[in-house]
This record gives C-alpha cells, sequence and structure tokens, in this order.
C-alpha cells in the first residue's frame, strides 16, 4: 500500500472563474483519488485533503499554476490512514468555512490571514472571536478593535488561560492576534489540540498589520475589550464593559441579569426562542430573495450533467455508457451529442461516441449558453430549529437540478439561504406540487428523520381537486406502481411487478363544476403516487400536465409559470423530530384554488 499524505492550506488572492476551476479540480481529485474539502472562494483558496504523495504532489503543481497561487502557504504530513470518505470541492462565498476547517488534521502552524483580508473581515464585522494573546498591560493599554483579552501577565501564563476558554467557541471562527505573530503560532498548535477547529493567526502579528493598512482600527481606553474566561468559566470583564454582540454600555445592574451570557447576548439584545427564530427566518427570506432576483438560471452559461460509468459498461463504448444511463432517447441523439463535441472527458476534452470507457469514470454532457425555466422562488419558511427547516414550498419549483433546471432550483435557493451549511430534504414533492416540506440541517438529523419515512412512521396528509365525482365519501387505491419511468419521467399502474403502494383519500366537498375537494393520505411514498392512483381510478388531478382525463398523457412535466396550477398541496405532516423525538406535526397555508375547508366529520 502507498503512504498517504495529508495536505492542508489556505491562501488569500482574488480568485475569478470559480465554476471552471471547481470542475477541473473535482476532475483531478476523482481521477487521482484524492480525498477531502477543498473550497474555492472570491477572495481565496482553503483545502484539507488526503492522498498518496505523487497525486497530492500533481495537485499542488496545478493549483501553483495558477498565477495567484504562485506563493500558496500549505503543510503537508504523512499519514497511516485516509480520514476522509469522499472529495468535496465547493464555491463559498469567503474563506474561514467549517466545511474545510472542520477536519482532524492538525495544522502546526494554524492557518493564517494576512492584514488587508483580516481589515476586510473587520469591515464587513463578519462574526468571529478575535483573542489578544499580549500581556495584560499591553493589551489593556492599547486596546484591539472586538477584541477579547486572554488575560495573562507572561507568555508562561499562555496554555493554562487558553485551556480555560469557554468551550462553546469551539465552534466559532477564532482570529489570534499578538504584538509580531510568533505567540500566534504556539496558541493555533495548542487550540487545534484542545479541539478548536476553526482558528486562523493574523500573518506578522499586530505590527504586521498596522504597518499593512492605514487607519488600523484601535479602541481607547473607554471601550476597552471584553475579557476571556476565568476559571470560575465566566467572563470576567473589565469596567466599563459593553456587550459583544451589540456594543451597549453594561451597568453594574444588567451585568447581573440572568439574561446577560458573555459573548453571546445582553438584556437589550436578547431574544426569546421564538423571537430569535423569527429574526433567523427573516435573514434566511432575505437571502433568498437576493439569490432569486434575477433567477440564477436566468442568464446564459455552459451547463454540465455528470454521467459516472456503471460496472455493467466497463471497457464498452461511450455510446453504450449513455444508452444505459439514459435509456428513452435513440442512439442518434447521443452520435448527435458526441459529433457536436457535447460529450467531454473529465479533462473537459470532447469524446468520439466509440471511446472506449472503464468503470467509475465521470463524463461530462455539456449545455451549452442554457437559459432555464422560470420558476417561482417565493419560498416560505414555516418552522426553523437546530435540527429542522420547514418551508411551505411553492410551484413551479424543482427540487433538484434534473431535466432543464440546473440551478433554478429549491436546493440552490436553500443553500443561498442557510451558506455555509448544505441542507438535506428529508423526502420529495414535485416541481409542480406545493405545500409543507421537512428539510434536515446536517446528516446527523437526516440519519434520525429519514428512516421514519421508509418505516411508515411519518403521516402525511394532501388537499387535491380532481375531476368527476367518486361516488363514496372514503375509499382507497392499492394498485402497485411501475418502477421504471416512462415518457416525462411518469409512471403508471403495473399489473405484475411493480412496488405496492397504497392511498386513502376521503371527500371533503363535492362541487357544482364536476370537480371534488379530497384529503389524500398516501400510506407509502411511491414517485407520484397521489396522481397515477386517482388518474387509474378516473379522477384525475386538476392541472395535472402529466396525467390527462380520459388515460392520456401530456407533452410537458414541469408547468409554465403562468399556467394554472397542478390542484395538490401537501397539507399536513406528522412525525417524530428528530431533535428530541417527540411527536410534531406542522401544516401549510391552504391554496386558494382549496377554497374553504369542510374538515370537520
Amino acid at each position: 500500500m502507498s503512504l498517504l499524505s495529508q495536505l492542508a492550506g489556505c491562501h488569500f488572492a482574488p480568485l475569478t472563474d470559480l465554476g471552471p476551476r471547481r470542475a477541473k479540480l473535482l476532475s483531478l481529485c476523482k481521477e487521482w483519488r484524492i480525498r477531502g474539502h477543498l473550497s474555492l472562494t472570491p477572495e481565496g483558496i482553503e483545502f484539507c485533503l488526503a492522498g498518496a504523495q505523487e497525486p497530492l504532489q500533481c495537485l499542488l503543481k496545478e493549483l501553483k499554476s495558477w498565477t495567484c497561487l504562485q506563493d500558496l502557504e500549505f503543510s503537508i504530513s504523512n499519514t497511516s490512514h485516509q480520514p476522509f470518505d469522499r472529495i468535496r470541492v465547493t464555491i463559498q462565498r469567503e474563506l474561514g468555512s467549517p466545511d474545510v476547517l472542520t477536519t482532524s488534521v492538525v495544522q502546526r502552524r494554524g492557518l493564517s490571514i494576512p492584514p488587508h483580508a483580516f481589515k476586510g473581515w473587520l469591515d464587513r464585522r463578519r462574526n468571529m472571536v478575535l483573542l489578544d494573546l499580549r500581556d495584560d498591560h499591553d493589551a489593556l493599554a492599547n486596546a484591539f478593535e472586538r477584541a477579547q483579552s486572554i488575560r495573562v501577565s507572561s507568555h508562561r501564563e499562555l496554555p493554562a488561560a487558553l485551556r480555560r476558554l469557554q468551550p462553546e467557541l469551539k465552534e466559532q471562527l477564532i482570529v489570534l492576534v499578538c504584538q509580531n505573530g510568533s505567540r500566534s503560532e504556539q496558541a493555533a498548535h495548542l487550540l487545534q489540540h484542545q479541539g478548536f477547529r476553526r482558528v486562523f493567526r493574523l500573518k506578522g502579528g499586530l505590527r504586521g498589520y498596522r504597518e499593512a493598512c492605514e487607519n488600523a482600527p484601535l479602541l481607547d481606553q473607554t471601550k476597552a475589550p471584553q475579557a476571556a474566561s476565568n476559571e470560575g468559566g465566566r467572563v470576567d470583564p473589565p469596567d466599563p464593559c459593553t456587550c459583544f454582540a451589540c456594543d451597549t454600555l453594561l451597568s453594574e445592574e444588567a451585568l447581573r441579569d440572568p439574561r446577560y451570557v458573555p459573548g453571546k447576548f445582553c438584556p437589550h439584545c436578547f431574544l426569546t426562542e421564538a423571537q430569535e427564530m423569527a429574526a433567523n427566518i427573516g435573514t434566511r427570506l432575505a437571502r433568498i430573495r437576493t439569490a432569486s432576483n434575477p433567477l440564477p438560471g436566468s442568464f446564459p452559461r455552459d451547463c454540465f450533467k455528470a454521467i459516472t460509468i456503471r460496472p455493467s459498461c466497463d471497457g464498452r463504448t461511450v455510446l453504450d455508457a449513455l444508452r444505459f444511463a439514459v435509456s428513452h432517447l435513440p442512439d442518434s441523439h447521443w452520435e448527435r451529442e458526441c459529433l457536436e463535441g457535447r460529450i467531454l472527458n473529465s479533462h473537459h476534452e470532447p469524446v468520439s461516441a466509440r471511446h472506449p470507457v472503464r468503470a467509475g469514470q465521470t463524463y461530462l454532457h455539456r449545455f451549452p449558453d442554457t437559459i432555464e425555466p422560470d420558476v417561482n422562488p417565493d419560498v416560505d419558511i414555516l418552522h426553523e430549529d437546530a435540527a429542522l427547516i420547514v418551508i411551505n414550498k411553492p410551484a413551479p419549483l424543482p427540487m433538484h437540478a434534473g431535466g432543464r433546471f440546473f440551478r433554478n432550483t429549491l436546493q440552490h435557493l436553500l443553500n443561498a439561504a442557510y451558506h455555509p451549511e448544505q441542507p438535506r430534504p428529508a423526502h420529495r414533492l414535485d416541481a409542480n406540487t406545493t405545500g409543507v416540506l421537512l428539510i434536515t440541517r446536517n446528516q446527523l438529523y437526516a440519519g434520525r428523520l429519514q428512516p421514519q419515512f421508509s418505516q411508515g412512521r411519518v403521516r402525511k396528509q394532501y388537499i387535491v381537486r380532481v375531476h368527476g365525482h367518486p361516488p363514496e365519501d372514503v375509499f382507497d387505491c392499492a394498485a402497485a406502481v411501475s418502477s421504471e419511468s416512462r415518457e416525462l419521467g411518469s409512471r403508471g399502474i403495473a399489473l405484475t411487478g411493480g412496488l405496492p403502494a397504497r392511498t386513502e383519500f376521503r371527500v371533503l366537498r363535492r362541487d357544482p363544476d364536476a370537480t371534488t375537494l379530497l384529503e389524500a393520505s398516501p400510506l407509502t411514498g411511491r414517485t407520484n403516487q397521489i396522481r397515477v392512483h386517482l388518474w387509474h381510478l378516473g379522477f384525475p388531478v386538476c392541472g395535472d400536465p402529466v396525467y390527462l382525463p380520459k388515460g392520456g398523457l401530456g407533452h410537458t412535466q414541469t408547468l409554465d409559470t403562468q399556467a394554472p396550477p397542478l390542484n395538490l398541496h401537501s397539507w399536513r405532516i406528522q412525525f417524530g423530530h428528530p431533535l428530541h423525538g417527540r411527536p410534531a406535526e406542522f401544516t401549510a397555508p391552504v391554496p386558494t384554488w382549496a377554497g374553504f375547508l369542510p374538515l370537520a366529520g
């Protein structure tokens, strides 16, 4: 077995063309079996990777071939095992994201931030903790903006002072400042061993910062910094004291108030749980509005779909692999795509239809100058907590990239709203379906919630308007749904084989226009299950572009934003909350097409 190495680094430099750079790096890392995290931002690059020594050196050579990264800072060390299970290459808004810095790799000197980039963080008031490592008399005599002194009188007290820091700081972005930078190197090393995962040191210290940045922000004696925690575990602030969160000057009474939590909030900025959730939701919705105005897919750009070669196609041709991956398109379509240079290898080089392939390789299908169809981006967030996001999904809006959609998707909007988190939908709603949808905030809570769906422990109720008047007030359908997709990705009823499915229906109201409002409760979770079952029973959903009256199939899948809506709405969902396991229930507002709901009886 070849010797493995770990490679980590962070470099601040203006980066452009992030999309093509990401695609190339992801392709190289997959080809060279390099795993870990690599993040590209407009202000630079950061990475933590592991793999064989030779491929890592090749990757370093590629990075240093970029003009802006010729003096790239990095560290490399040997390891006995591969600490990562996959490769992630992401585009972030700024450096210092937990996606990359939350790793098992310990940097001996810590990641450094140059003075000009640090000043940018201060100017933008980025959420971070500044730890002033200087001796007490220096820290108090020349206080630095927003910094917390660790309260030491000499260098030898540094390790003990760092061990007394509050445990919750381990999850925050920390920047270490000292006079010339030497003390921060030792502190970074000690903090990383204590489990602090996002530690930067100010390159060149305060002396280098003042030399590099004119008008370096300092504070006078009337606004001295808040001190770090003492041996009792609480902050011992200097007098007078200001709130770290809102900069309000605090009285003795405010310091004794139970709503004063050092480093977090004070009585002036304290929010109840409901107020904090409302404030957070307001921020998320503002980010969604920014990300969707204009819609991200409304400008022409080259888009790519990855095609991974399956083991059954090993040694065969590109044409065979494409035919297997997308079976409903004829060979002539793929031959034309290859001829026009739209099928590319991992190096973005065109390949012919007869090009041999190997299992595990990735090829790209290029869609040049693509403008995506418009969607409805008016996502409404109904609830948010540490584990879960509950939204009222609008329509038409696809959940993920697919078909004609690449960035005009719910996932793209959620990523923008919750960056650097990557929320994970726990279940699916069709692009044309509205209503309540559960989103988990990380893999831990996804692992607690998603099994409830497969085990049938989640109860879902939909409101649906159909053509016709069912003769019974309560009825069900247990016809098996086909496992293979047909035209437009549609499903049908399988006479043999197929996937077991059952849906219960209850009539809410029969209307004079020969339509009926139903409550639908799917007991299984098959693709298009409610729509297929109602279509099979002879009561197709109003506004459905695929499953038409009299058994016909339509010619489009995702509705136009101006088209009449699909009358299918995810109204209520009941489940065990992944945070604490207790029963939880959420409902989405009733759409206008449903009118009033006679739910009693």
